[in-house]
Parts: structure tokens; sequence; C-alpha cells
């Protein structure tokens, strides 16, 4: 395991308290095991993370390695520049984040609103290390070189 992943899940592991209840954890909530994801969906090697929900999540093991493949199949590193033009395109209205939104590995999960109910969304604070939400304007106007885009857009 890289340092900077180590050190990214001892950071969460801390904020979120998982070193004291981890028997309270729940798969969507583990960030061990977001991390774990994202790193092994960037990089592109299965192994650690199907080891880690195996070990952790065995009964979520055969829908969790579907959801996984379908997700390494779609997500697409993008610039700025190409990034909004896809935005652009697809009509996105808001970002999901798998981890932190401001980490340039991010892996953000695409929302189109079919009306205006995004203006009524409610948006948790960038207090939180997880899941995060950000319209695409917000998210564009930061200094970052590239996005990882799961282009599989969720409409609502």
């Amino acid at each position: 395991m890289r340092q900077e992943l180590a050190d990214k899940i001892a950071l969460y592991s801390k904020r979120y308290g998982l070193f004291m209840h981890p028997d309270y954890v729940s798969f969507a909530r583990d960030t061990t095991r977001l991390l774990i994801r994202n790193e092994c969906l960037r990089v592109g090697d299965i192994k650690i993370y199907q080891d880690y929900v195996a070990s952790h999540y065995p009964e979520d093991l055969p829908w969790e390695m579907k959801q996984y493949q379908e997700a390494s199949k779609a997500l697409i590193k993008m610039d700025k520049v190409a990034a909004i033009a896809w935005v652009t395109t697809n009509q996105i209205n808001l970002f999901e984040s798998d981890i932190f939104i401001d980490d340039e590995d991010a892996i953000l999960r695409p929302i189109q609103f079919k009306n205006d109910e995004v203006l009524r969304y409610n948006f948790n604070t960038l207090e939180e290390l997880i899941y995060n939400h950000q319209l695409p304007d917000d998210l564009f106007r930061k200094n970052r070189a590239y996005f990882w885009i799961d282009a599989r857009i969720d409409l609502r």
C-alpha cells in the first residue's frame, strides 16, 4: 500500500472514529473501503480492494465486484477544458464525490436533475470527508489540473 493512501486512511479513520467502533461501520460509510476503492479504480488494480471487501464484507463481495467493474469501465480522467465540455454536453447539475471533493483524486459522480430540484438540494458542508456535493461551476473554479469522473450519469 502506498504511503499516501495509508496516510489518508489514518486521517479519515481519525476523523470518523473508525478505530474506536469498527463493528458499527456500515459498508457505505467505511472510509477505508472508500479510499481503497478510489485508489484501485484510479490505478486499475482490483486486487487490494477485492481482498478488503472479501475480508470485511464477504456477503457483499459478488455485488460489489460487479459495481467495481462497471465503475472501472466508466471512469474517465479529464483536464478542466474536457470536463467543462463534458458537463455542458451532458447537462450535469451536481457532482457527488467519493472522498473529499477538494482532493484531486476524488472520483466524481455526475448528477443530472431534470427540473429545478437542484435548487432545493441539501448540500452537505465541506466539513465531511466523504460524499461531498458541489455544483459544477463551483468545482471548476478550483485550481485543479484534472478531474476523475465516473461517466455514468445519475438521473433524478
